[in-house]
């Protein structure tokens, strides 16, 4: 499935905060994020394949493995889970791997507990999560989807 989504996220830590607007294009296992700072210069552009990971920040590029969450911890900043979030922000586990998850009367995901990060799903329109927490020790995601675009190529 291809998807793309517009809004803002709120990161939250020890280490600080940070505001953003969030641009994700996805194409298979294939992803390119746009972080743009609050005048809505790019902050950071994410973009890569399965574990291949790139990414630049105000000019410098680094390539690197996204298996290793450090390394994107290292280079944004933030412990950004940006892999299996490509299925969290649907409302789905990441396959394969052990999970617990509440769904409501309607089917939807309520919150879901999955490689240590625990993501609640404040609220849907259409069916799509836009308004969801991403939380483990002492960071804090808000993402706030103000577009979704979904096509299923299967």
């Amino acid at each position: 499935m291809d998807w793309a989504l517009h809004g803002k996220m709120a990161l939250r830590s020890d280490r600080g905060n940070a505001n953003m607007q969030i641009h994700w294009q996805q194409h298979s296992d294939a992803y390119d994020i746009h972080l743009l700072g609050p005048l809505g210069q790019v902050a950071a552009h994410v973009y890569g394949r399965g574990d291949a990971l790139q990414i630049d920040i105000a000019g410098q590029s680094r390539e690197e493995n996204a298996g290793e969450i450090d390394v994107i911890e290292d280079a944004l900043g933030w412990d950004i889970p940006i892999k299996e979030m490509s299925f969290w922000v649907r409302g789905l586990p990441v396959p394969g791997l052990v999970h617990e998850i509440a769904y409501d009367n309607q089917g939807l995901s309520e919150w879901l507990v999955q490689s240590g990060w625990r993501v609640e799903y404040q609220k849907y329109k259409r069916r799509k999560p836009v308004r969801t927490t991403f939380s483990r020790d002492s960071v804090k995601i808000l993402l706030v989807v103000k577009e979704w675009r979904l096509n299923d190529t299967r």
